[in-house]
């Protein structure tokens, strides 16, 4: 038990030496920052960063900037991320449930990783 608050503790360093603008224009950062405060989500996008790998990582932020900008033209959060999904999958020749499954995946972790950092 007294590992996690040190885990918690090197991500969080590590995220505060990662660039702001870097941060700043992440979708996974700002998903997050709908509800957590900066420094939580700069610690929990470097925790899911380690924890899934570059390639998942940017499938998600990928369909978080899609899913952002859907909801900033009025769409619902559900038909934003499935429609953001769909199109994810449909430009990489994969079926949307598939699709779905592996982010399903990746929330589960973003979400334990925003808890992990405090959120």
């Amino acid at each position: 038990m007294l590992q996690q608050p040190k885990i918690a503790a090197f991500i969080l360093a590590i995220a505060c030496i990662t660039p702001a603008a870097t941060l700043a224009d992440d979708a996974v950062m700002a998903m997050c920052m709908e509800r957590d405060s900066e420094l939580v989500c700069a610690c929990a996008s470097e925790a899911l960063r380690t924890k899934i790998g570059d390639e998942d990582y940017a499938i998600y932020a990928t369909i978080g900037e899609d899913y952002l900008a859907r909801l900033e033209a009025g769409e619902s959060r559900v038909d934003a991320w499935m429609e953001a999904s769909r199109t994810e999958a449909a430009n990489r020749g994969i079926s949307a449930v598939t699709l779905m499954g592996r982010t399903n995946e990746i929330g589960n972790t973003h979400r334990a990783a925003i808890k992990e950092c405090g959120g």
